[in-house]
């Protein structure tokens, strides 16, 4: 008997690689993140041109933080309502010099948790080197309904306790690649709330194939077959991006 295995990748930015308004043959069930309103319509004519299989997700991404146009919260505020099956992402916190102050950063990053408990829609965040601030905002703002997925995750052993107790945070995880989280760090992450993405990008050698690899390597991780983690990670994703039960987008 053939087992049909559904792969999803929880974070890619597949409107780089496919930028024609045709279906894109392959790829696997995702959430294609934008960084600006400069992408954003990139990113709905992908999912327009591939229903059922990308999910939109708008977010002001914290590298352009500080030199976004003025209109890019009703921008937002326009597309969420126009579409109940969008996300909000690819927002967060980045300490590298390529950004703007953090405080101009937390700014945006608290603008967008608001958006999305307004909307009720679950938010795909960014962090680099500023584990401890984003962990503040989390808990000072609350996480929305729907969830928070941070994406691209590592962290020390020692913050996991105060990650995990927060109810509704989803970890994906990009595996297989050159610098993949330690092992010990991935069993330690509850299996529930685990997910798979690619962070594919027109300039980072990376395609959303590759999470076929880092399901693979996550069922090596915890002992498991490739069907029994892929099926798992379907379901969390199914939780945290597709709209309830009963609600319009359903």
């Amino acid at each position: 008997m053939t087992v049909t295995i559904e792969l999803t990748d929880a974070h890619n930015h597949a409107q780089e690689l496919y930028p024609r308004d045709a279906p894109a043959p392959g790829l696997p069930r995702c959430v294609a993140n934008g960084t600006s309103p400069a992408d954003w319509d990139a990113v709905a004519r992908l999912a327009a041109a591939n229903p059922g299989i990308v999910i939109p997700s708008y977010g002001l991404h914290p590298w352009f933080a500080g030199d976004a146009p003025r209109d890019w919260e009703g921008d937002l505020r326009c597309r969420l309502g126009s579409d109940p099956g969008a996300a909000i992402g690819e927002v967060g916190l980045d300490k590298t010099p390529r950004s703007p102050t953090l405080d101009t950063q937390e700014e945006v990053f608290r603008q967008q948790l608001a958006i999305a408990r307004e909307f009720d829609r679950p938010v795909s965040v960014h962090c680099v080197r500023a584990r401890g601030r984003m962990l503040d905002v989390l808990r000072d703002e609350g996480l929305p309904r729907r969830g928070v997925l941070w994406h691209d995750f590592a962290a020390p052993a020692e913050m996991l306790p105060g990650l995990v107790g927060l109810e509704g945070l989803f970890f994906s995880l990009r595996l297989g690649g050159s610098k993949p989280p330690p092992a010990e760090l991935v069993r330690a992450l509850p299996a529930d709330r685990v997910l798979i993405e690619s962070d594919a990008t027109a300039d980072g050698g990376r395609s959303p194939a590759d999470v076929l690899a880092g399901h693979g390597a996550l069922a090596e991780i915890c002992g498991e077959t490739l069907e029994a983690v892929a099926t798992r990670v379907s379901a969390t994703f199914r939780r945290l991006f597709l709209p309830p039960a009963g609600s319009p987008g359903a």
